[in-house]
């Protein structure tokens, strides 16, 4: 039984109703697959729609991003390049020493390699990627001494003792010790604040070991951010401290292992007029706050240490009370604001992403409305002529 052409035709073409219920523009005419014994005509659509029976190989739908930077090496970047330039350019005409201007150029050059090499890498360089920048620290910290020779010849403890005498009425550094002479706590003080060396490598490997990419890539740019702050003030702003201004107090007066140890340290050690902000106050209660964020337990432990690193700078006579109170108080902002600086920063082009972010999806392909027409018409036309065959 033939269907005539008329309706043949009404039946191939989309009701209004339905085309606006899909959201769907009028079809253009698709062919209709030809009878057997029929040829189909020349320069008309083949079955299937536009893209016929042959299907059209698919775009990729990602392309992976290896290289680039991370946000905390944009932040060492801009430290070295400040104080690379003022090296060179000293407004009083020293020299920092040529170990401290290969060392600084030198991890300048590792910086600006590191754009290019790819993130993806075997362990050993992996580990080297995500540690790198903290493993940097102390070599930037003992430079600084150098550095703040350029800017000013003198220091400004006088300053500081002024405003404490104001403030305080006392040299807490100096009288703090004697009005609680304790040895347990002595002990205890001076062990922490000989543990903050080993804080920040605590957090860093427990987030690295344990996989968690993206919180490690935080806690650097929070951590790099709060000591290169600390860096920068101490080569304009370089203040000695007590230890050096009133002189030490006696470690053996102030206990049997730990304070000796301590003392030890700073004389071999310690970079002198690095003492206001105090950096180990302030790389402490910032390191606190962002393993408050993702290792709660491990948090109480640093909570404690922090409260003992700044009790014990002033206890021990190492710095002023100003400095563990400024220290503080730069800590609690790098702290709370590191994760907003770091989702800030990597949004600059060409800097890496997260590990999950790595993979940038590309615009999935727009599903042709012919051709979505087109199977709707061809699906109607089809179940019309079962009826009309089995009619």
């Amino acid at each position: 039984m033939s269907v005539p052409k008329a309706r043949r035709d009404r039946a191939e073409r989309p009701r209004p109703e339905e085309a606006r219920r899909g959201r769907l523009r009028p079809a253009k005419p698709h062919a209709v697959a030809p009878r057997p014994g029929e040829a189909r005509a020349e320069g008309s659509p083949a079955p299937g729609g536009a893209a016929g029976i042959v299907s059209k190989a698919r775009k990729p739908l990602a392309r992976v991003i290896d290289r680039g930077w991370y946000p905390a090496d944009l932040l060492l970047f801009a430290y070295l390049v400040g104080t690379s330039l003022l090296m060179i350019f000293s407004p009083l005409g020293k020299d920092a020493g040529l170990k401290n201007f290969v060392f600084h150029f030198f991890l300048l050059g590792t910086v600006l390699l590191l754009h290019y090499a790819r993130r993806n890498s075997p362990w050993p360089f992996h580990f080297f990627r995500h540690a790198y920048a903290l493993m940097s620290l102390p070599f930037l910290y003992n430079t600084v001494q150098y550095l703040s020779r350029l800017t000013t010849e003198k220091y400004f403890d006088d300053w500081i003792v002024g405003k404490e005498f104001v403030l305080f009425g006392c040299q807490p550094s100096q009288i703090l010790y004697s009005a609680v002479p304790s040895i347990v706590l002595s002990e205890f003080l001076h062990l922490a604040y000989l543990a903050y060396v080993l804080l920040a490598p605590l957090v860093a490997l427990t987030l690295y070991f344990t996989k968690r990419y993206e919180p490690l890539k935080e806690f650097t740019t929070t951590v790099m951010a709060t000591f290169l702050f600390c860096y920068a003030v101490f080569t304009v702003f370089p203040v000695r401290g007590p230890f050096y201004y009133f002189g030490p107090i006696d470690p053996q007066a102030k206990g049997v292992l730990f304070p000796r140890l301590v003392h030890g340290m700073l004389i071999r050690a310690a970079s002198v007029g690095t003492a206001f902000p105090s950096s180990h106050v302030a790389g402490s209660v910032a390191i606190w706050i962002v393993a408050r964020r993702y290792l709660r337990r491990l948090s109480h432990g640093l909570l404690v240490i922090a409260a003992g690193i700044f009790f014990g700078t002033v206890y021990g006579g190492f710095h002023y009370a100003l400095d563990a109170l400024s220290g503080v108080a730069v800590g609690v902002f790098f702290g709370l604001l590191g994760p907003k600086l770091h989702a800030w920063i990597r949004r600059i082009p060409g800097l890496a992403q997260s590990a999950a972010e790595s993979v940038v999806l590309a615009p999935a392909p727009r599903l042709s409305f012919e051709r979505a027409a087109g199977s709707i018409s061809r699906a109607r036309v089809a179940r019309r002529k079962l009826r009309d065959d089995a009619d």
